[in-house]
């Protein structure tokens, strides 16, 4: 399947810079990202729809042809709200301020890049409803079925092995984060006095028959 994709790629480039094309000459972009990534078994789940690392983040490159790249990269959160800003910018055309999302141009220009966002909210509904908060440091999700939390310490955990929702001061701070997401919101209840710190223990929202 990969080599498939890969193939499909080539082919779309070879109709735009091959066999006499009038834009053969001219400046591409081209952004490569993907939908999900797929748990092999992280956390013991095989799996989409979920916040954590092996599910929710996802390649992000940018490379180009008959265009002066830097070879760079970046630690900044990005998502996709930044693909719409950074093609537009790319292209010479003013980003609309409606837009949600930040123009990764000027890291590819060699210029001085905006501020970087201090977190990422995801949210994906479902069986295993789950809601989650990334900084450049920690991961914190939400499981609102069962009021179960859990924190990753992306720096120092980055295969999120340990579940420090029962020892970490940072909870209150991420807590705070998502509570600010939620407040206008009528389908959801998030309450901190009711949070079920996992402790690095499983979630019970995946493992129905654990029981304490």
């Amino acid at each position: 399947m990969i080599n498939h994709l890969d193939d499909c790629i080539a082919s779309i480039l070879e109709q735009w810079r091959g066999y006499g094309s009038p834009d053969g000459d001219s400046p591409l972009y081209i952004l490569f990202s993907s939908d999900h990534g797929e748990m092999l078994g992280d956390h013991q789940l095989f799996r989409k729809s979920l916040g954590y690392e092996a599910s929710a983040r996802v390649p992000f490159f940018i490379t180009g042809q008959n265009v002066s790249l830097p070879s760079t990269t970046s630690a900044d959160l990005v998502c996709w709200e930044d693909i719409a800003p950074t093609i537009l910018d790319l292209a010479g055309v003013e980003v609309p301020p409606s837009m949600e999302g930040i123009s990764l141009a000027p890291h590819i220009r060699g210029e001085t890049p905006p501020a970087p966002r201090d977190h990422i909210f995801g949210q994906c509904q479902g069986h295993y409803h789950n809601l989650w908060i990334v900084t450049p440091r920690w991961k914190y999700l939400w499981f609102p079925s069962t009021n179960e939390e859990q924190l990753f310490d992306l720096s120092n955990d980055p295969q999120e092995n340990h579940d420090a929702s029962g020892e970490s001061t940072a909870l209150g701070e991420l807590r705070e984060r998502m509570a600010s997401h939620l407040q206008n919101r009528d389908d959801l209840t998030y309450d901190p006095d009711r949070l079920i710190p996992c402790s690095n223990r499983p979630p019970r929202v995946f493992w129905s028959h654990q029981t304490s």
